[in-house]
């Protein structure tokens, strides 16, 4: 059987069993003012699963948030998106700073259609106490061919990288998060905590559990 089915049989089983939650990669991370939305934070409790019943989670909605600039990057200004678990919004500006996209401005349109939107963006509360350091971890094949023939060599298809890691923010409720748990980071794939921090600094390490899709989390910070 090729690896990816197997994956993709395992992701079958996670999906019904565990949480979901945001992470976004704080490389060049882009802070967006949302005109209409609350200028004191307002928590909001959610199901931590769209499909079943796995319990709930509380969601930050703020004035001020924070996208990934790969998202940003694809927006036009003016284009209407869905910020998930809160609802649909203009992206009326950007602001650059030598060419990369620094902030934005938005304006909620809570009667949108979520339906209608092409883009649905992950986002955490611009504040203090509204996301938590992560890193994500994630493991390649040690080889880069599915198989060698008798002919070849195997050394001449060994993975120069096989490990790659991410720093991210986590959204507050990782906070309780326990060292074996399995979640699923939205539009990222499943992951497993392998180690908490001893320092409130320190980042809550999360390892990528493979699921038959290609990478995920693109901008690496090491190899």
């Amino acid at each position: 059987m090729d690896m990816n089915n197997l994956w993709a049989i395992n992701r079958d089983m996670l999906d019904v069993s565990v949480p979901r939650y945001t992470a976004i990669v704080k490389k060049d991370v882009v802070t967006v003012d949302l005109k209409g939305a609350p200028s004191t934070p307002e928590n909001v409790t959610v199901p931590v699963h769209k499909k079943f019943d796995l319990g709930n989670k509380i969601v930050t909605r703020f004035n001020r948030i924070l996208i990934e600039a790969e998202d940003a990057n694809i927006i036009k200004e003016g284009e209407e998106v869905t910020l998930m678990d809160w609802g649909n919004t203009f992206i009326r500006k950007f602001v650059k700073k030598d060419n990369v996209i620094v902030s934005a401005e938005g304006e909620l349109n809570l009667a949108g259609n979520f339906k209608l939107t092409q883009w649905k963006l992950t986002w955490l509360p611009d504040l203090s106490d509204g996301h938590v350091p992560i890193k994500l971890v994630e493991f390649d094949h040690l080889i880069t061919k599915p198989s060698i023939s008798a002919e070849e060599q195997f050394e001449d298809f060994l993975n120069p990288v096989t490990k790659r890691e991410c720093d991210a923010l986590g959204d507050s409720n990782l906070k309780s998060i326990k060292k074996g748990d399995r979640i699923q980071f939205q539009r990222k794939g499943y992951y497993i905590c392998d180690e908490l921090p001893t320092k409130p600094e320190d980042p809550i390490v999360f390892i990528r559990i493979p699921d038959g899709h290609s990478k995920n989390c693109l901008l690496y910070t090491s190899p």
